[in-house]
């Protein structure tokens, strides 16, 4: 009688732990997604490659997304695996609120027009990345 139970246990555990590593994972595609897009502006930011509002727009929109897809995969419970600290759920509404902004603050660059306004929001939105990261990454 006990066997089904502690085989039900188990299988609960198991398929727990596996979205626990499902989450980790798709944290790390989202936020590789964000540094890719985040390079492209920087890089136009600085001369490297040539402003092109279209590409900025989507790199942009990306960030959006990526920190849309983000939020939601920080669950009520710290994780030991990934660059998340745990301070992240020590301060969850600080870091919840971060994350608010650079969404925000990527849409408002999605909605840019010429150069001098990509620039403005992009010098708005480098510090939404680079602040969470101080704050909440580990590596």
């Amino acid at each position: 009688m006990r066997f089904p139970l502690v085989i039900g246990a188990a299988a609960l555990a198991l398929s727990a732990g596996f979205a626990f590593a499902q989450d980790v994972t798709q944290r790390e595609v989202q936020m590789k997604e964000v540094g890719g897009a985040f390079g492209q502006l920087n890089r136009m930011n600085r001369g490297q490659d040539p402003y092109d509002p279209a590409k900025a727009k989507a790199a942009f929109e990306r960030i959006a997304a990526a920190g849309t897809a983000f939020a939601p995969l920080f669950g009520a419970e710290p994780t030991a695996v990934g660059a998340a600290l745990p301070s992240i759920w020590e301060n969850k509404a600080d870091f919840d609120q971060r994350l608010q902004k650079l969404i925000s603050d990527a849409k408002a660059g999605a909605a840019t027009s010429d150069e001098a306004g990509f620039k403005t929001a992009f010098t708005t939105l480098q510090p939404s990345c680079g602040g969470c990261h101080k704050v909440y990454r580990g590596d």
